[in-house]
């Protein structure tokens, strides 16, 4: 998260380069488009919850 309370394309390429699962911007984009349901491209906690899941 960037502070903002979302997860944007970046903080989610960081998050899974930690976690050795490492991932270009462009699949953090279509990873974040594909769970956006408000089109905001970023994730919201209720939108990550459902990535997860």
């Amino acid at each position: 998260m960037e502070g903002q309370g979302c997860i944007t394309p970046a903080s989610l390429g960081r998050m899974l380069g930690r976690l050795g699962a490492e991932r270009g911007a462009g699949d953090c984009r279509a990873m974040i488009c594909r769970f956006d349901l408000d089109g905001d491209g970023v994730l919201s906690l209720d939108e990550f919850k459902i990535m997860m899941s």
